[in-house]
């Protein structure tokens, strides 16, 4: 049965989101974004995870390279979920936006300057416990890296993303020390 183009796109784009959280852990793939758009850099990403984890070398998904991709994804998402040790992100409805403050927006900004160190496209922020401009900005950044609406505004799946970078993070300085 044929697929539609949307569906065409969701897959491609589930991919994309694979690959972006593998290159997260191994900094030879190309880090891409899931636009749903097989491009080059999709295609730059697919050849290296193959050269990488000892497949053929075509630069296309077949099924083998797939569930290589889902394989290596759910490693990491197992593993990077079962290192998640706190969670002071009151609960799911709780939102941060510009002007709060507390002891949430203080570890917000802790953990923002700790990614910021391996994302480069995170600034740092002045860590005050008070949800400023400067946090919003680094917030939208974050957000962007994550493949979340640029928003701003801090919400659970904002927090979930900085969690996983901060995890990732963790395990590359670990890995690599």
């Amino acid at each position: 049965m044929p697929i539609s183009e949307a569906q065409h796109k969701n897959v491609i784009q589930e991919l994309q989101t694979y690959l972006r959280y593998i290159s997260f852990q191994n900094k030879e793939i190309p880090r891409v974004e899931p636009t749903g758009v097989y491009n080059a850099r999709t295609r730059d990403a697919v050849t290296m995870f193959q050269s990488l984890y000892n497949l053929p070398v075509t630069g296309t998904v077949d099924e083998e390279t797939w569930n290589a991709i889902y394989s290596v994804y759910r490693e990491i998402e197992a593993y990077l979920s079962a290192v998640t040790a706190i969670s002071p992100f009151p609960d799911r409805d709780f939102q941060i936006c510009e002007g709060d403050s507390g002891a949430t927006v203080f570890i917000l900004q802790a953990l923002i300057n700790e990614i910021a160190d391996h994302y480069s496209n995170i600034p740092p922020v002045n860590i005050t416990g008070i949800c400023d401009p400067q946090t919003e900005t680094a917030v939208k950044a974050l957000q962007q890296t994550a493949g979340l609406p640029p928003t701003g505004v801090i919400d659970d799946r904002t927090w979930d993303a900085l969690a996983t970078l901060y995890n990732v993070k963790s395990y590359m300085d670990w890995a690599t020390s």
